[in-house]
């Protein structure tokens, strides 16, 4: 009997001891865990406290471009912009104002942040950015040096994304001279690019030698094609009618810039420093978004950058001990993106009533007029 207690005994204590055990496992676990789930959210909210220290640097940037853009930054100032300039080159633009440690103080203090260095460039080797529908763009053809091609690329991965799918039907687009219902074009398929090119002739401007020389290019994207085969604008403007030429380079997946579309575009003559051309861009039969770039090149095909087009600000937050580096497209005028313009005047879906009258009897005026009937009272 009394072995017997003492083996019962042995089992009791091997049963606490190992329960135990147990229980101090697994509430270090659930305590580490604890402090490392507390860890991460410290250094998320450290992460997106530097990321909102950098984007007020940003923000001091687009400051800066709008004193260029108004004439208000002469040649001392723009040299103060460049990517190879020091971090405090606002300081001498906008005259902000850097502590001794060389930052920018931003948000509360207790929140400790700051941007540490912004660097703004005039020069882009590239202009980025995206047209929405029923809108157009117009990006001014400025460089420090001739180019008489551009290299046009658009629709990205992104766009399908935001047009809610997820891949890019390319291989359904309709065949050139086709043009089905909108509806049936589909949004998850590269739009059909409209670009007209303006050139303003330095000395005797008038608005006959712009309309003139003024140039419309409709680019219809076809699929499975290869190559970066080179395209001129027509030598009249086709801007009445429907007169699409073949982008043969858009690919059932991304080519290395990232884009399914792109073509390069020979704009007939060089141009020049002093010359005066706009590029007017518009997405036919896209969806909400489609994203876009254009390169300059020279005749050989040699890349040259824009110039007080579009900036790129390289800008550091830094929050408590955590740093992030934002790098940015911004617009001289300080914009996001290009400035866009409606379409048209006036857009419906049904009838229009353009029934005009002038007339001094106020009795005249009929109230009743129902637009949806072709202006039946």
């Amino acid at each position: 009997m009394i072995a017997t207690k003492q083996q019962r005994g042995g089992v009791s204590i091997f049963i606490v001891i190992f329960t135990a055990l147990i229980v101090t496992v697994v509430t270090a676990s659930f305590i580490q865990l604890m402090m490392r789930n507390q860890q991460q959210a410290s250094t998320n909210d450290l992460s997106q406290s530097a990321y909102d220290a950098a984007m007020a640097g940003v923000e001091d940037a687009k400051r800066a471009l709008i004193k260029v853009d108004t004439g208000h930054c002469d040649n001392a100032c723009r040299d103060n912009l460049r990517l190879t300039g020091s971090c405090t080159q606002l300081h001498a633009v906008i005259g902000v104002n850097f502590d001794d440690n060389r930052e920018v103080q931003v948000g509360s203090p207790d929140d400790n942040q700051a941007y540490t260095c912004v660097k703004v460039g005039l020069d882009a080797s590239e202009v980025e950015a995206s047209l929405r529908d029923e809108g157009a763009m117009v990006i001014p053809l400025k460089s420090r040096a001739q180019f008489n091609k551009i290299r046009l690329s658009w629709f990205s991965p992104g766009d399908v994304t935001e047009n809610g799918h997820t891949i890019a039907a390319i291989g359904d687009i309709p065949p050139v001279g086709s043009l089905p219902p909108k509806s049936e074009w589909g949004s998850d398929k590269p739009p059909m690019m409209r670009l007209q090119l303006i050139r303003v002739p330095s000395s005797n401007i008038n608005l006959a030698s712009v309309a003139r020389d003024a140039r419309t290019m409709f680019l219809h994207p076809q699929a499975d094609l290869t190559g970066d085969t080179e395209l001129g604008f027509p030598s009249r403007d086709s801007s009445e009618t429907y007169s699409p030429t073949v982008a043969d380079a858009c690919l059932t997946n991304p080519g290395p810039r990232g884009y399914y579309c792109s073509v390069v575009i020979n704009l007939g003559s060089n141009v020049t420093t002093a010359d005066m051309a706009y590029l007017q861009l518009a997405a036919i039969y896209g969806g909400a978004q489609t994203s876009y770039e254009i390169q300059p090149l020279r005749n050989d095909g040699t890349p040259v950058s824009f110039t007080g087009v579009q900036a790129e600000v390289d800008s550091t937050g830094r929050a408590g001990d955590l740093f992030r580096r934002v790098r940015a497209k911004v617009m001289v005028s300080g914009q996001d993106e290009p400035i866009t313009f409606p379409n048209a005047a006036l857009s419906v879906r049904g009838n229009v009533c353009k029934d005009f009258s002038v007339t001094d009897n106020s009795a005249d005026y009929n109230p009743n007029v129902n637009p949806e009937h072709n202006c039946a009272p």
